[in-house]
Formats: C-alpha cells, sequence, structure tokens
C-alpha cells in the first residue's frame, strides 16, 4: 500500500511530465511498485504503441500511445522484456513489481495548474490487468478528488 506522501510525490512528478504529452489531452502516468517507489513513467505521445488497435478496444483513428501504454513501455524497454510476443510479453510483465498507476491530466493549457478527469479509457484499463498492475489512482472532476481503484 503507498502511503499519501508517496502518492503525492507521484502526483506531483506526473503533473510535471505532463508539458512533455503530445496529445491535445495533456496526461501523464507513473507506476508505482509495492514500496511505492516510481518505477516508470510516461505521457501521451504519438509514437505508435501496438497494443492500440481496435481488437483490444481502441478507435480505429486512434494514433500514438496512451500515456498508461508509453509507461509500461517504457520500463520495459529499460529492462529488456521485449513486446514481440504478446503472450511471452504478459507472461513477463505479470512477473514485474507493477502495484498502482497513477494518471493526471493537465486541463487548461500547457502551463495550467488545472487538473482534468484522468480515468483510463477502458481499453487502457484491459491493458493494465494484463501487465499486472492492482491499483489505478486518477482524478475524477466532477467530485474533486482522487479516486483508488481495483484494476479489475
Amino acid at each position: 500500500m503507498i502511503t499519501d506522501e508517496q502518492f503525492i510525490a507521484a502526483y506531483n512528478y506526473a503533473f510535471d511530465l505532463t508539458v512533455n504529452a503530445c496529445f491535445r489531452q495533456r496526461m501523464a502516468a507513473v507506476v508505482l511498485n509495492s514500496n511505492g517507489k516510481i518505477i516508470a513513467s510516461g505521457v501521451n505521445e504519438y509514437t505508435p504503441h501496438w497494443y492500440m488497435c481496435v481488437e483490444n478496444g481502441y478507435r480505429k483513428d486512434q494514433t500514438g500511445a496512451h500515456c498508461e501504454l508509453a509507461a509500461i513501455r517504457n520500463y520495459c524497454k529499460a529492462h529488456n522484456i521485449s513486446d514481440k510476443d504478446p503472450v511471452k510479453f504478459f507472461s513477463k510483465c505479470k512477473k514485474q513489481d507493477f502495484n498502482t498507476i497513477v494518471v493526471v491530466r493537465r486541463k487548461g493549457g500547457l502551463y495550467s495548474l488545472i487538473r482534468g478527469n484522468s480515468k483510463p479509457c477502458l481499453a487502457c484499463q484491459g491493458f493494465l490487468k494484463k501487465v499486472g498492475i492492482k491499483y489505478m489512482v486518477y482524478y475524477d472532476e466532477k467530485t474533486n478528488h482522487f479516486v483508488k481503484e481495483r484494476v479489475n
């Protein structure tokens, strides 16, 4: 279980990363291990991701990678986990210490301090489950609260 201090540090780190995001939705994600240490990060980017296809629940016209996928891809590159064979890829990912993903969105412009809805889309939630993420934390603009959910 991550502490409040670890969550705040992860949130601030991710929020600072959003200025590097390429999509209109400036989003970033950080992955924490079971000790609450940040082990990966990523932003929305135009680099294609093999998982983002219609068969996995994404729109046909989507390009690039959502920040959740980019964070896992960055971790896997750093740890020599190949994605050439999806079955082996997901098997190796499940053996990693992926505990929590914190997803944030900067709303209202590049240098705005306003946060927006950041719940991962259903397709990304499916990916997070397959790689072994246990919890996701995101901001819900309607309730003005952060939400922690178990990845199902």
